[in-house]
């Protein structure tokens, strides 16, 4: 079983490593062409916009509440009445979804007055942010489809496919930025609606990928939709408070946007673009582990084997913090020679990189927290609760927002990256209460005991990196790319080997199944 779990986390990690790297190219395509100016903080508002609702709809949150269910037809009807209830699924997501896109584009002006108020005091900015909020909006019908294909065919193992799927939208952005901004700008447009355009054609991809395998698995598409179906019902029954748990990362970030557009110009894209460089780990790793928990526990569930799923609650979350929690540690102490490496080209200066990196720097306590709260809520979910996660976010929320305006005065823009970690931290620890509370035993001496193991393997290492880092300050003499690239990723590597070395001294029972990966296990 465990090498089983260590197979899918690194199937689906692999894929998603593709589509995150593809993404820091995509974060360094706006970096070189349009900087931490007007036309990026304009984008960064209008892409999260619309962006919310796919959180809302999409990914974790719609195969959190359709799986459990997904997985009952199948184990208890079978597979061609499961496929059926999907079928009743695509037809509602796509006439909800797209009547939800009209709306927006209707009222766009009316949504980023409320989104970024700021912005009212500049015209020009306002308007090309409300022209490219309307562009956008019509790519969350695809990516609330594809997070529709994503859960069935993670359900059936198909987890490369799935991580990989996003680096399609990535390309589709990236190829669009570089092809047809010069046609916009000699036609006197603003370049920046490439990234626009670039944000459907992408998405499109993203979806189109998925379609022989999700067919492959077993799907066809029904006519109409039949509003007695029970599946269908228990779904819009607990989609509403799913969606709200698992969106409450991204209402964070528009709490943190709608303030920030207030301050400096600048400071959205600060935030936007350090926010990049967090969702990095948290995707590639906390997203592996809770996508890879979620159909596995949901089986168990509807087997009614409790202990099973204590047992993989136990070993995934372990496992997110084994690996989230020195990526925390090394991304905070090599902070600016990363975002110097990633970013710093063209448009983008080097204060544009001493500003992101001190956003970086207060993103990345949180990291691991957010990781983590992804793979307790998927045990929630699994039982077909909705609520409790619901009202803890509603919570964290409220804190995010009276942290947010208190650390605003004495920190700006740093003060709302710092302000979402420790409302993170906050959901984090809340979640784990009440899962404790509702399961009894979530094996939490182990889990303590090796959390504090991991602290102390990541700080002897981090402390290994930050004396290693000023060595090297002194000693290179190159140009600051190459200096940068030598500082980020030589000590990336040296800091994980340091680190696993000592977790294997500790016996970090995580790290085990890291070396029998390494050894070909499997």
């Amino acid at each position: 079983m465990k090498q089983t779990f260590s197979r899918k986390v690194r199937g689906f990690g692999l894929g998603t490593a593709i589509s995150r790297i593809l993404g820091l190219v995509r974060e360094m395509t706006f970096s070189y062409l349009f900087g931490a100016g007007m036309m990026m903080d304009a984008y960064r508002i209008a892409f999260n916009i619309p962006n919310l609702l796919r959180d809302l709809f999409s990914e974790g949150s719609l195969s959190a509440a359709f799986l459990p269910i997904f997985s009952d037809y199948d184990k208890k009807r079978g597979k061609r009445d499961a496929f059926r209830f999907t079928g009743y699924v695509f037809n509602v997501l796509l006439l909800f979804i797209g009547a939800l896109v009209a709306i927006g584009m209707v009222f766009s002006p009316q949504i980023v007055h409320t989104i970024a108020y700021g912005f009212t005091k500049d015209p020009e900015k306002f308007a090309l942010t409300v022209h490219l909020t309307r562009i956008i909006f019509p790519f969350v019908v695809f990516m609330v489809l594809s997070a529709l294909t994503m859960g069935v065919l993670n359900y059936y193992n198909h987890f490369f496919t799935t991580g990989f799927a996003p680096a399609l939208f990535n390309v589709g952005i990236i190829g669009c930025g570089f092809i047809i901004s010069p046609f916009l700008i000699q036609r006197g447009i603003s370049p920046i609606v490439s990234i626009g355009i670039g944000v459907l054609v992408g998405a499109f991809f993203q979806l189109l990928i998925q379609i022989p395998y999700f067919v492959k698995s077993g799907f066809k598409f029904v006519r109409g939709i039949n509003f007695r179906e029970k599946g269908l019902l228990r779904l819009l029954k607990i989609m509403i408070p799913i969606e709200f748990s698992y969106a409450v990362t991204r209402i964070n970030v528009m709490v943190n946007m709608f303030i920030a557009s207030l301050l400096a110009e600048g400071s959205v894209s600060y935030l936007g673009y350090s926010m990049r460089l967090m969702q990095l780990p948290i995707g590639v790793l906390g997203m592996a582990v809770a996508t890879v928990t979620l159909p596995d526990a949901a089986k168990l569930v509807s087997e009614s084997r409790d202990d099973e799923v204590i047992k993989i609650f136990s070993r995934s979350l372990r496992f997110v913090f084994f690996l989230t929690i020195p990526a925390s540690v090394f991304l905070f102490i090599l902070r600016i020679p990363i975002v110097g490496l990633i970013f710093e080209r063209g448009a983008f200066t080097a204060q544009d990189t001493i500003f992101t990196s001190q956003a970086l720097a207060f993103y990345s306590i949180g990291i691991f927290a957010m990781s983590s709260s992804r793979v307790v809520t998927s045990i929630f979910y699994s039982y077909k609760d909705a609520r409790t996660p619901m009202v803890i976010s509603i919570f964290t929320v409220i804190l995010n927002v009276i942290l947010s305006l208190v650390f605003m005065r004495l920190l700006l823009f740093r003060g709302l990256a710092l302000a979402a970690s420790l409302a993170s931290i906050f959901n984090l620890m809340i979640l784990l209460c009440f899962l404790k509370r509702k399961l009894k035993i979530i094996d939490e001496k182990k889990i303590i005991s090796e959390f504090l193991k991991i602290i102390v393997a990541s700080i002897l290492s981090g402390g290994t990196v930050f004396g290693l880092l000023l060595l090297l300050q002194e000693k290179l003499t190159f140009s600051r790319s190459l200096n940068f690239l030598i500082e980020s990723v030589c000590l990336f590597i040296v800091g994980g080997i340091i680190y696993f070395i000592i977790s294997r001294i500790l016996g970090i029972e995580s790290s085990k199944h890291i070396k029998s990966q390494l050894e070909g296990g499997h």
